[in-house]
């Protein structure tokens, strides 16, 4: 038996086991050795004694005495003490299981955040394993952070997403285990109702709305019937796709230096003039314009073939409109 003795003036006397079990990441000496003595502030003190890390679940750490001895020696100067009890204590830690179910379902609801407000179907690509850990003292939290680089617009994008999980146990980072993902968004969007063949023109008629999966690695918004007038596809297109500029060879509804009809709007007041286009344009883009007779310069949204309208509350429309 190792004599590892008793504080002067306190008689705290310090006993070490041959093995115990401790919780959390961090070991302090109260929880491996006995400490008694008369005076209860010091014991509290001397409890607090920090050891380091705890063994991880499936390893043992052994203290040694003499090494417990010196450390407390230079924490409590103008002490002089022994410790009773075992040379050695062998730690091993208590541990607890996360199961893999548990993982997952955090990673999922955080994906669930990610998409809050779309028409989504989550799939795990792959079965996540429990996980044995060390049981805190206090807490334990899953953390799942899913990582928004999938996507390099504003709005995320279907396709694989990995969900990396931080496993905290008593405020300190412990692991990280990483789930994987694979994301479906549905949107209500324009489809092809039959198979259009290569070079094959594609008519407003052609579409239909339909609840559709977003196409993986596709930012381009699927065009619409008038959007796709004289359209004629590049490449062989099945029936229930979405159509995008990247599908077809588009004629532009208005050409430049073409002769165009231009509407302009300002509440109950509509005025009807002709302009020039300044450059080319289809179904729904803004170009440039001049309006005939004036030097005046001006961008409008292209309604159909020929026709455009001024965009609403501008300050030239309220000159042309008075002008009128």
């Amino acid at each position: 038996m190792l004599i590892l003795g008793t504080l002067l003036l306190s008689n705290i006397t310090i006993t070490l086991p041959s093995e115990v079990s401790v919780m959390g990441s961090e070991i302090t000496l109260g929880q491996i050795a006995t400490i008694t003595g008369a005076d209860e502030a010091q014991i509290a003190r001397v409890k607090e004694v920090e050891l380091g890390y705890a063994p991880s679940p499936g390893f043992t750490r052994v203290f040694h005495g003499w090494k417990i001895e010196d450390q407390i020696a230079r924490q409590f100067t103008n002490h002089s003490f022994v410790i009773d009890g075992e040379a050695t204590c062998r730690v091993r830690p208590t541990v607890a299981v996360i199961t893999g179910e548990e993982l997952r379902l955090q990673a999922k609801e955080a994906l669930k955040a990610v998409f809050e407000g779309e028409d989504v179907e989550i799939r795990s690509a792959k079965p996540l394993a429990d996980l044995t850990v060390p049981k805190g003292i206090k807490s334990r939290e899953l953390i799942a952070r899913p990582i928004l680089s999938v996507s390099n617009t504003n709005r995320p994008m279907p396709g694989v997403w990995n969900v990396p999980i931080h496993i905290v146990i008593d405020n300190m980072p412990y692991r990280t285990v990483w789930a994987s993902y694979d994301v479906q968004v549905f949107r209500e969007m324009p489809v092809l109702l039959r198979d259009i063949a290569q070079h094959q023109q594609i008519g407003a008629g052609d579409l239909g709305m339909q609840r559709t999966a977003v196409r993986a690695g596709v930012n381009t918004k699927p065009l619409r019937g008038t959007e796709l007038l004289g359209a004629t596809a590049k490449r062989p297109l099945r029936r229930g796709d979405p159509v995008t500029v990247a599908d077809v060879v588009r004629q532009p509804a208005v050409s430049k230096g073409e002769a165009v009809n231009l509407t302009i709007e300002n509440g109950l007041i509509i005025v009807k003039t002709h302009a020039v286009a300044l450059e080319d344009g289809f179904v729904n883009d803004s170009i440039q314009v001049q309006v005939q007779g004036t030097l005046k310069v001006l961008s409008a949204k292209v309604l159909h073939r020929g026709h455009l309208q001024l965009a609403l509350g501008s300050k030239i429309q309220s000159e042309i409109l008075q002008s009128k």
